[in-house]
């Protein structure tokens, strides 16, 4: 299967130890043999519209965490929704995808990833077999924007068709270069973490304003993201509240 973040494509696979070389031959041909063709475009930018529709524009949670990242970064590209905004979908071509797939999937621009049942030696030695013949290429254009400090708060709401409200709050957090990370990690532990965390206890059982509370801390990201709190109200309650 795959997986797309804000920083990077993943393929992945999990399969006996016996058939890694048909593994390893697959994605030395993904990476610079992969066909792009005009008849599989416009259906593949079906399912990816209908795609962004069904997970994020009739969903009123995701619509609203799309809407506060898009509020909390003002000019670093992860403000930018990795599925893409509706009217870039719309507007894709065939020729983008392919300058795309020409610029990043390059051996330069890629890591490979094992654990499990094998030899370290000898799967390296069958990675430099499939992959040791295509050049490294050109190396990504390097991506320096830094987002700046904020001003000040700011705020967005949004209306959805939806049974409750829902509320979430970003404040911008270092990613795992900055040695407050762990605290950090701790923290959304501390917060949110099983039936005992923190916003749970207070939020949910004890103050029953909340039919759920939590926090979300990611230290992985390229560059620097942010710290989510995040709460559903109770029927009869406000966001506000």
């Amino acid at each position: 299967n795959a997986f797309t973040s804000a920083d990077a494509t993943t393929y992945f696979a999990k399969l006996a130890s016996d058939r890694l070389d048909i593994l390893l031959e697959l994605e030395a041909d993904r990476m610079r043999g992969l066909s792009l063709r005009s008849d599989q475009f416009e259906p593949e930018r079906q399912v990816v519209s209908e795609e962004r529709r069904m997970r994020v524009d009739d969903d009123p949670v995701s619509y609203l965490r799309e809407s506060l990242t898009a509020t909390a970064f003002a000019t670093h590209p992860y403000r930018q929704p990795v599925i893409g905004w509706a009217p870039d979908i719309e507007n894709w071509t065939l020729e983008d995808l392919q300058a795309h797939y020409d610029q990043f999937y390059q051996p330069g621009n890629a890591v490979v990833v094992a654990v499990g049942d094998f030899d370290p030696e000898v799967l390296a030695e069958r990675i430099e077999h499939f992959f040791g013949d295509i050049p490294a290429g050109p190396p990504p254009p390097a991506m320096i924007i830094r987002e700046q400090p904020p001003r000040g708060p700011r705020r967005i709401e949004v209306t959805r068709p939806a049974q409750l409200p829902f509320v979430m709050l970003s404040y911008p957090a270092p990613n795992l270069r900055n040695p407050d990370y762990a605290a950090l990690e701790m923290l959304s532990v501390i917060l949110s973490a099983g039936k005992s965390s923190r916003l749970r206890e207070s939020l949910v059982r004890e103050q029953e304003v909340a039919l759920y509370a939590g926090a979300s801390y990611n230290p992985t990201p390229v560059d620097d993201r942010t710290f989510t709190f995040a709460a559903q109200a109770q029927p009869q309650k406000t966001a506000r509240e």
